[in-house]
């Protein structure tokens, strides 16, 4: 679905963390979790598979990028938006209208929907994320935690395979954290394939289905495969160990566990 192969690139103006030969491949269905400390260059990542990277940020672009068959190269950002969507770290910089109705029927008018396929469309996707109670709402009026659920709407609207998720977490109380992370999870169950950039390591474990990590640092890709490479203390010393991860590992268990009720298993067979 995804391949990036020998990936670089500088920014023109030098501004923004360059990536440096990054190499890996996802496949659908996939839950990716993006790890690195602030300026390892994950926004710069992310630009790159959405397409932002070469054709809006301008710079020294080697490699390629392949989003299901289409070189992020030769298409263009509107022509990948029908394949990978994202969801930025800053939602409210994404909304253009200044309804939740409008919002999410704009890209779809834009693509020549007939105006009742667009209403059932929203009634659909606003019901499955619990959002219908905001359809009449000013986007002004926002929260952060809303703001969020109605760029992802807008998103699975155009049916895309691939969402990118950019720190959803960032500015959200724990239990808009949990609500987030439980819908994407539930999406990737669905067979939507999750790329999520969290800082909050414990907390995405716990409430999501990933099952893949990168670890950037300094533009590199420094780690990448199974949620094991979070035993690995080469790995580790880059992004710090999950709590349970510690404790696992304290307690010299010889199973791999990831999450707590995994741990609570493991324990009530000693």
């Amino acid at each position: 679905m995804i391949n990036v192969k020998n990936l670089s690139f500088s920014y023109r103006n030098g501004h923004g963390t360059p990536l440096r030969n990054i190499t890996f491949s996802l496949y659908d269905g996939d839950f990716l979790l993006i790890l690195g400390e602030s300026g390892s260059g994950k926004t710069t990542l992310i630009r790159a598979l959405t397409g932002l990277i070469p054709h809006f940020y301008k710079g020294k672009f080697e490699g390629e990028v392949i989003i299901d068959g289409l070189n992020t190269k030769k298409v263009s950002p509107f022509e990948l938006a029908s394949k990978i969507g994202v969801v930025f770290q800053n939602p409210e910089n994404q909304i253009i209208t200044m309804t939740v109705y409008d919002e999410l029927a704009f890209s779809l008018e834009s693509r020549g929907m007939p105006e009742n396929v667009i209403k059932k469309k929203i009634n659909n996707i606003t019901k499955e994320l619990g959002i219908e109670y905001l359809l009449e709402r000013r986007t002004t009026q926002l929260s952060g935690g809303e703001l969020h659920l109605v760029v992802l709407a807008s998103i699975l609207l155009l049916d895309v395979q691939t969402i990118i998720l950019d720190e959803p977490l960032a500015n959200l109380d724990p239990w808009n954290a949990i609500k987030i992370l439980s819908l994407i999870s539930k999406l990737n169950k669905n067979g939507k394939t999750i790329i999520l950039v969290e800082h909050r390591i414990d907390t995405v474990l716990e409430y999501t289905s990933v099952n893949k990590i990168a670890v950037l640092h300094e533009g590199k890709l420094v780690g990448f495969g199974s949620l094991d490479i979070l035993y690995n203390e080469n790995i580790t010393k880059y992004i710090g160990v999950p709590t349970v991860v510690y404790i696992a590992k304290k307690l010299n268990l010889q199973k791999k566990v990831f999450r707590s009720y995994e741990l609570q298993k493991v324990l009530q067979l000693y």
